[in-house]
């Protein structure tokens, strides 16, 4: 985890403001006070220049969050919501606020503009935001009820985790890394080949 730096927390507030003000397509996210953008911790203070420097995902990243979005879209139900990295979505009663790659939930529940009862949420990880999403976003996932799936899509080589939650709330994991298996949801009618998942990520 990165050091919180000598920045002073903020209220939901003053974040959703900030927020709101970023340019198109520039997200912040919200731990506990603190402010993050592509994984880094930013200075309210000076957040504007700081999310403007680090807004955007490799070409990589941004083909496997579509390809998953649409994967979704066209194997669930109607009334689930479906979303990319658009969608700000609540994952804590206070203090936790997030952009998932994308996100999926039947029936949902807003307020306002924000996502309430994420039930399925999927991260593409960039080699500087991995030790982010796995560890204080995994966290603050596994602990809102609504969550019951999460899935990390590694976009530099063939891997998928998929996380699912179990009786007494418990998780469990599968790890899938060739492009012969298919993701099978435990708790949704999914099942997704990996070479379609991959089918479009260029390769060096």
């Amino acid at each position: 985890m990165e050091p919180l730096r000598n920045i002073a927390p903020i209220s939901v507030e003053q974040y959703l403001a900030l927020d709101q003000g970023m340019p198109q397509g520039v997200k912040l996210e919200y731990f506990d006070g603190y402010l993050f953008c592509n994984g880094y911790l930013i200075d309210p203070l000076s957040a504007r220049e700081e999310a403007v420097a680090m807004a955007g995902g490799s070409p990589n990243h941004n083909v496997l969050a579509a390809t998953i979005g649409a994967a979704l879209v066209n194997r669930l139900p109607g009334n689930y919501y479906v979303s990319g990295s658009g969608q700000q979505t609540k994952f804590h009663p206070l203090s936790r606020y997030g952009y998932p790659d994308a996100v999926a939930a039947c029936d949902p529940d807003f307020n306002g503009v924000i996502l309430q009862n994420p039930q399925l949420i999927v991260e593409v990880l960039s080699p500087s935001t991995a030790a982010y999403d796995l560890g204080r976003k995994f966290e603050a996932y596994k602990q809102w009820p609504s969550v019951e799936e999460i899935w990390f899509v590694w976009q530099d080589v063939i891997c998928v985790r998929q996380h699912f939650r179990t009786t007494n709330d418990a998780w469990s994991e599968r790890i899938y890394t060739t492009l012969e298996t298919a993701l099978v949801s435990e708790h949704f009618d999914l099942t997704i080949p990996l070479s379609e998942v991959y089918q479009r990520v260029r390769r060096t």
